[in-house]
């Protein structure tokens, strides 16, 4: 009997989780220090209100670009799936910790949230695919 990893951790989900994960944190981290950096623009411009959600969705966007670029470049396969997954898993922990903060439910701005986070991260994934190694 073969001491080997299995086909399930080998071929399954156990290849692509530890990646999906590590994108994801990569991702939170970066909407969190554009948010941190856009809170310190708001604390010290006058900024207009009506811009703070597009800033918002801007760093979720750029967020969930490099999540998916970061995980798909782990892996070097299936960059839309991985990118999507990333997506997903971003979406659902914005969505987990501003309910904490407001009881708003699944509306329109969520829904824009999810496409966003969504679209974002598949095209980090097949960047993230398509990107060539360098060589040293």
């Amino acid at each position: 009997m073969k001491q080997g990893k299995s086909k399930v951790e080998k071929y399954g989900t156990m290849k692509y989780l530890k990646p999906i994960l590590t994108g994801t944190l990569v991702g939170a981290v970066v909407i969190t220090i554009i948010l941190m950096v856009l809170s310190l623009l708001l604390s010290l411009q006058n900024i207009p209100q009506m811009l703070i959600t597009p800033m918002v969705l801007l760093a979720l966007a750029v967020g969930s670009l490099m999540g998916g670029n970061f995980a798909a470049k782990l892996v070097r396969e299936k960059g839309l799936a991985v990118g999507l997954c990333c997506g997903v898993l971003l979406f659902l922990m914005l969505l987990l910790f501003g309910q904490g903060i407001s009881d708003n439910g699944f509306g329109i701005m969520a829904a824009a949230k999810l496409a966003i986070a969504l679209a974002f991260s598949a095209i980090g994934g097949v960047m993230g695919v398509n990107t060539k190694k360098r060589r040293k």
